[in-house]
């Protein structure tokens, strides 16, 4: 075995499992789909106002092609981030 068959978080054994170090998405959001922009002295924006939106996991000290984080760690990072969100939004 080498250090490719484990998870580099847990140890957890990799399985039939892809490698893959990291998980998340990068989005771009056209803010005028989600509510009307206003007009008129005083107000200013971009013609087609847009928001960049990430979020991402990745394990902490770095990663390459031959690191693995199993699928259970992944989880554990992206609950953490709905769970911050979530708190964001209230």
């Amino acid at each position: 075995m080498n250090r490719s068959d484990y998870c580099h978080c847990c140890g957890a054994l990799r399985g039939l499992a892809a490698l893959r170090s990291e998980v998340g998405f990068n989005d771009i959001v056209v803010v005028e789909k989600h509510k009307p922009l206003l007009h008129g002295p005083g107000k200013s924006f971009e013609a087609s106002p847009q928001l960049v939106v990430n979020v991402g996991v990745w394990r902490n000290g770095g990663c390459d092609d031959q690191m693995y984080v199993c699928d259970d760690c992944l989880r554990i990072g992206l609950r953490h981030a709905l769970e911050k969100l979530t708190q964001m939004l209230v």
